[in-house]
């Protein structure tokens, strides 16, 4: 999570400077810049929970029913990174430009209407597993909905 929230720190303090100087665009390519940076991080991490999910369990713990389970989540959750870092980087950056409303909208109906629903029912299903799963595709649908309300661009004339 650290590249996601650091660098969704920088793009929401780089936004606020430059709408309030009056710069959407500038404001805009701070933002991608900030994404671009956590989304690479953050989805090289992914490939590492993918590929090597026993070795990293390895370096935090020596318990053997965590070494057994928690490799499983770690490749559940490692494809959702790239839209964990999207969700935290343009969240944190619309927030910063004074967008407040839409992200809390967002946030909260893929929180309550997706991800909790989810989680109850494949938790019931499939145990822990459903559950990761049911967070990884919330994730995803916060991610892929914080990047069409980036992208519609109301968010820059907020704080203008």
């Amino acid at each position: 999570f650290m590249p996601g929230f650091a660098m969704g720190m920088a793009a929401s303090t780089l936004t606020s400077q430059y709408l309030g100087l009056g710069d959407p665009d500038r404001a805009t390519r701070a933002t991608k810049l900030c994404w671009l940076v956590s989304a690479t991080v953050m989805g090289l991490m992914g490939a590492l929970f993918w590929f090597i999910p026993e070795q990293l369990v390895s370096l935090v713990t020596n318990e053997a029913s965590l070494i057994e389970m928690t490799p499983t989540l770690l490749r559940i959750c490692a494809p959702v990174q790239v839209f964990l870092a999207t969700a935290m980087v343009l969240s944190t950056a619309m927030r910063g430009a004074g967008a407040t409303r839409s992200t809390l909208l967002v946030s909260g109906t893929s929180t309550w209407l997706v991800r909790l629903p989810m989680a109850i029912v494949m938790g019931s299903l499939w145990g822990l597993n459903g559950v990761w799963v049911a967070m990884g595709i919330e994730l995803v649908v916060r991610g892929v909905a914080f990047w069409a309300l980036f992208k519609r661009g109301k968010w820059a004339e907020v704080a203008v």
